[in-house]
C-alpha cells in the first residue's frame, strides 16, 4: 500500500470533464449500475443513456457492441425490460459507418440539472474513451462500471478518493495496480492511466 498527495498528471490534450459535466457522469454511471440487468447490459445502457437523455434517442453502430462476447443477448435484454427499441437486429453484422436511430425514452431526465448539447457530447465521449483504456480493455463490465465511479468519485487535484464500502473485493483487485493504487488508510490513488481521465474539478 501506498500513501501520496502529490498533484497528479493528466493526459495533454485530452478534454476533461468540468465539475458540472462531472456530476452529469457520476448520476449517470449511478443509474447505469443500479439497473436491474446484467452488468454487460449495464455498460451498454450507460453508452445508450449518455447520448440518450436529452431526446430519448441514441445513435447505435455496430462498433458499440464489439465489445461485448454476446450483443445480441445484450441488446434482447434491454430491449426485453423495455429500455429500448428500434432495428436492433440489422445493427450487430452492419458496416460501422452505418448508424442506427435507438429509442430510449426511459434514458431521459436522469440529469439534473440537465444537459445541454454540448455537456451531453463532453460526457458520452468522456464515458467511451473512458471505457476503452487500455487498462480496462480486458476486464469485466462491473469492473468497468466502478474504475469510472472511482475517477469520478477521486480528488481532481490528487486522484486520492475512498473506496465504497460494498465494492467487491474481485473488483478491487482487477483494478490494482492498473487503475488504482491502495492506501495506507482504505482510500485509493489512481494510477497514471486513470489520472488521465479525471474531470478538473
Amino acid at each position: 500500500m501506498t500513501t501520496s498527495t502529490a498533484p497528479v498528471k493528466t493526459a495533454p490534450g485530452r478534454p476533461r470533464l468540468t465539475g458540472p459535466q462531472a456530476a452529469a457522469a457520476r448520476q449517470l454511471v449511478t443509474f447505469a449500475a443500479a439497473l436491474p440487468v446484467s452488468p454487460d447490459a449495464q455498460v451498454l445502457a450507460l453508452t445508450i443513456a449518455a447520448r440518450a437523455v436529452r431526446d430519448g434517442e441514441a445513435n447505435l453502430t455496430s462498433m458499440d457492441l464489439h465489445r461485448y462476447s454476446h450483443p445480441a443477448g445484450v441488446l434482447n435484454e434491454l430491449a426485453g425490460a423495455g429500455w429500448i427499441s428500434g432495428e436492433l437486429d440489422r445493427i450487430i453484422d452492419a458496416d460501422p459507418a452505418e448508424t442506427f436511430r435507438v429509442q430510449a425514452p426511459g434514458f431521459t431526465e436522469l440529469v439534473d440539472p440537465p444537459m445541454g448539447t454540448l455537456m451531453r457530447s463532453r460526457v458520452s465521449g468522456w464515458i467511451s474513451r473512458t471505457l476503452a483504456t487500455k487498462p480496462l480493455k480486458k476486464t469485466g463490465p462491473t469492473t468497468r462500471l466502478a474504475a469510472l465511479a472511482l475517477v469520478l468519485h477521486a480528488n481532481p487535484t490528487t486522484g486520492i478518493g475512498t473506496l465504497p464500502d460494498d465494492l467487491p473485493g474481485q473488483v478491487v483487485t482487477d483494478l490494482t495496480p492498473a487503475w488504482i493504487s491502495l492506501q495506507a488508510d482504505g482510500g485509493y490513488q489512481l494510477s497514471e492511466s486513470a489520472a488521465g481521465c479525471l474531470p478538473t474539478g
